[in-house]
């Protein structure tokens, strides 16, 4: 019984405990055996669950280059033709945005089944005001082309120009789930969507807010686990944006809240680096 706890434990499952007699360690033996049996039925089923979604998610990958590769060279195509200075910065963010999402689907093929490598970070230095400035102003068009109000501002309180220290794609993701998320709840009239962001000697503060229902009860305990949805929500998604905010932020030295407030909020902060630390 004692070598078997032990394979059990080393999760070698492939044995058998001989039963024979009516006592009470025959007893034991065979629930003991019932128990191993059910255990290996369960993990034999994750690990084809674990199989399957590998596969799935290797297929999706590979099926989304394509079209990403045609839509990057048509918008090139045209990044070379236009002469319109505003249409040419559409375009070039355009090509930034595809880009973007190349190496998402990139991650996605070769490290979601690794939440670690998944979530590595590879940092620079980015001076805040100008870096949230300059995503937010991304958004405008796209927002207000939906029926919504933008409302965006950075504020500066800083006594020196410390700055901070990010994976600018994974940050640029966080803010992008944010929105995406605003947009899907916010008001369908009359709307709005607030982005602020707040510059400190010692933290960055980033506030992304709609107007829309709010987050119930249920939410606001629940919405940074993997895989949660309301159920009473219409809205399809399958619950992984606020976890992948969350742990990008925590892999940043982070920390990142949710609230309602007239609608939703979601914010999180990010740790400076001293000026003189450079």
């Amino acid at each position: 019984m004692i070598v078997a706890t032990e394979l059990v434990r080393k999760q070698n499952l492939d044995f058998e405990i001989e039963a024979d007699g009516n006592d009470e360690i025959t007893k034991l033996s065979t629930s003991f055996n019932i128990m191993k049996q059910a255990l290996q039925d369960a993990l034999y089923q994750q690990w084809n669950l674990e199989k399957n979604r590998s596969e799935f998610i290797s297929s999706v990958s590979h099926d989304l280059k394509t079209p990403l590769t045609i839509m990057k060279a048509n918008a090139q195509m045209l990044e070379r033709k236009i002469k319109d200075e505003q249409h040419k910065t559409y375009i070039a963010n355009m090509i930034g945005e595809i880009e973007r999402t190349e190496k998402l689907v990139q991650e996605l093929g070769t490290k979601m089944n690794d939440e670690e490598s998944f979530f590595a970070i590879e940092t620079k230095t980015v001076e805040p005001g100008h870096f949230f400035k300059t995503e937010f102003a991304k958004y405008k068009d796209f927002v207000q082309n939906e029926g919504l109000t933008f409302h965006t501002s950075v504020l500066d309180y800083r006594k020196t120009a410390n700055t901070i220290q990010i994976d600018v794609q994974k940050i640029t993701q966080v803010i992008d789930n944010l929105i995406s998320n605003s947009l899907r709840f916010a008001e369908p009239y009359d709307g709005h969507i607030d982005c602020h962001a707040e510059c400190h000697d010692d933290y960055v503060k980033v506030t992304v807010s709609d107007n829309g229902k709010g987050f119930t009860e249920s939410d606001l305990h629940y919405v940074f686990q993997k895989f949660y949805q309301n159920n009473d929500s219409a809205d399809p998604h399958k619950g992984l944006g606020l976890y992948i905010v969350k742990h990008i932020i925590e892999k940043h030295g982070g920390n990142v809240q949710a609230w309602n407030d007239k609608g939703a909020v979601v914010s999180f902060q990010l740790p400076a680096i001293p000026k003189n630390s450079h």
